[in-house]
């Protein structure tokens, strides 16, 4: 055994070693309480259009939405690589910046690819709101819609 494979096995055995005791210090339920904080690691190394693919590989998404949301989102923070630890909203700005939730946010397969509207961000474009949902037409709102008769 040569000193450098000594010294790497050395290293992961106290690495080791020390996780163990800092769980046995800080103890496994307080560790799962914050576990939510460590989820902005998610696919850390991967690509961010990686990592947004493999967190919503349930949506049918149509070509290039990912791209041009990954630009939209570069625009406003900043580039974002493999390494990059992402802001908390990611994810969650990304189904806010298509169509899905104007479509009733169902989760289920339905054969039509989700768009890419644009970029939400309430603090660049404080009027978007995909959840408010559609207004009523105008024969709507001349029958009195909403109204109880």
């Amino acid at each position: 055994m040569t000193r450098r494979t000594f010294l790497v096995i050395g290293a992961v055995v106290a690495a080791g070693a020390g996780a163990l005791v800092g769980i046995r210090q800080v103890g496994w339920s307080r560790i799962e309480r914050n576990w939510g904080r460590f989820e902005r690691l998610e696919g850390f190394g991967r690509s961010p259009i990686a990592r947004l693919r493999a967190h919503f590989a349930w949506l049918e998404v149509e070509p290039g939405a990912h791209q041009r949301y990954l630009a939209d989102y570069q625009d406003a923070f900043g580039l974002v690589g493999r390494f990059s630890i992402l802001r908390p909203t990611f994810y969650t700005a990304f189904l806010l910046s298509t169509d899905f939730f104007e479509r009733g946010g169902d989760r289920r397969p339905t054969g039509r690819a989700v768009r890419y509207v644009s970029f939400y961000d309430p603090v660049i474009a404080p009027c978007g709101n995909p959840l408010a949902g559609t207004p009523p037409t105008d024969e709507e709102v001349a029958r009195g819609f909403g109204a109880t008769t």
